[in-house]
């Protein structure tokens, strides 16, 4: 059980609208789901840097195998067979950090990068493991602190579901779209309308006509729709600072700021 002045919120929203910065305003604490595939993927390429060429599809190819997505753009192929059969023998030997993994799961379960992250978290399977000095092997559970976490990669709906079970509040960032591809040209990236079209974005461009607007964050500087009464970024981390309570049950719990004062992340 959790404390009750913890704050755990997960964010959804478009890329590059800002959610690793709306968090860490609030002084969140910044979790993905995708750690473990950084690591995957910079033992395989040797690097994780998704500015260069093939860096950010590889990513998307070895998170969307990961959990088990069969569509078009993810068939079940020879390729996919070999991979997969490798990721779960050799997942341990890939990675830094997540050796403690059961990387047999690769590929069969649809919430295995949720398990992973909620896991190191503490809020499943009471994993209190020790290192052979004694340390915890998941040093976010041992010290009783409230929890300041914000994960900011929810792409699909069964993480999203999975996260808010686990007792965090969802929030979904927008931004102009003029605003989006500047913040593309900053951070290195060249539009790519087909980028738009891959299943980890549409989550987020459904949620975009969905959400209701008191769990909107408006992260810009342009003005927001006529008649929508969004959070602004203020307004996100009064709440998140107690001025505002949020309404959640007893598991109680920023990519880029606005263009003018922009910081890449």
């Amino acid at each position: 059980m959790r404390l009750q002045n913890d704050r755990l919120c997960v964010f959804s929203g478009r890329m590059l609208v800002g959610k690793d910065f709306v968090a860490k305003k609030a002084n969140l604490e910044v979790k993905g789901f995708a750690d473990p595939i950084y690591q995957l993927v910079e033992s395989l390429c040797g690097t994780s840097n998704k500015s260069i060429h093939g860096i950010r599809k590889m990513m998307q190819w070895v998170g969307q195998i990961g959990w088990g997505c069969v569509n078009d753009s993810y068939p079940h192929t020879p390729e996919r067979a070999h991979f997969t059969r490798m990721i779960r023998t050799e997942g341990k030997n890939l990675t830094r950090d997540f050796k403690w993994v059961n990387w047999s799961e690769y590929g069969s379960r649809q919430d295995f990068w949720v398990n992973i992250l909620l896991t190191r978290l503490g809020l499943v399977g009471k994993l209190f493991e020790r290192d052979h000095e004694g340390n915890f092997l998941f040093p976010e559970m041992d010290n009783g602190k409230p929890y300041r976490i914000g994960i900011t990669n929810a792409r699909f709906e069964h993480e999203l579901k999975r996260c808010e079970t686990a007792g965090f509040e969802h929030f979904h960032v927008r931004c102009t779209e003029d605003t989006r591809r500047e913040r593309m040209l900053m951070s290195g990236y060249d539009y790519d309308p087909k980028a738009d079209k891959d299943v980890s974005e549409q989550m987020a461009f459904q949620l975009d006509s969905e959400v209701s607007d008191d769990q909107v964050i408006w992260n810009d500087f342009r003005s927001m729709p006529p008649g929508r009464k969004f959070l602004t970024v203020e307004d996100f981390v009064d709440r998140t600072n107690g001025q505002e309570r949020f309404n959640t049950p007893t598991l109680m719990p920023m990519l880029h700021p606005p263009i003018r004062t922009m910081a890449a992340a």
